[in-house]
């Protein structure tokens, strides 16, 4: 049994399919107590998530979630990201790998114009 509510059998979760395979199924939460599956095809470079109803008169049906392609957002640097960004993270790795790095502060770094918490 793969699904059932209350248990997920995560047995071949540890056993990814072989490299040479175009499509990935990879088991997920979904919810607090929603699970599903992801499918990644890297031919076609897609992925897809379906959810797996275990809860109500649809027992053990099968949802399409989320479907999109992913070919031109591997090619974004940074989006819709938090803080840090990318280049700040880049920019506190280059100044610690410099020497005498281990006296920087990483927070000026980080955020060099954050104005400094002050105790009243």
């Amino acid at each position: 049994m793969l699904f059932a509510p209350g248990h997920v059998d995560n047995s071949f979760a540890a056993a990814p399919e072989q490299p040479s395979d175009d499509i990935s199924v990879i088991p997920l939460q979904t919810a607090r107590d929603g699970y599903g599956l992801a499918m990644i095809d890297r031919k076609t470079q897609t992925i897809w998530v379906y959810e797996i109803n275990s809860r109500s008169a649809a027992y053990n049906k099968l949802r399409l979630i989320a479907a999109r392609s992913y070919r031109y957002d591997r090619l974004l640097d940074e989006f819709n990201t938090g803080q840090p960004k990318p280049d700040e993270v880049k920019r506190v790795v280059e100044q610690l790998l410099q020497p005498g790095a281990k006296d920087i502060d990483q927070s000026k770094v980080l955020e060099p114009n954050k104005p400094k918490d002050v105790n009243l």
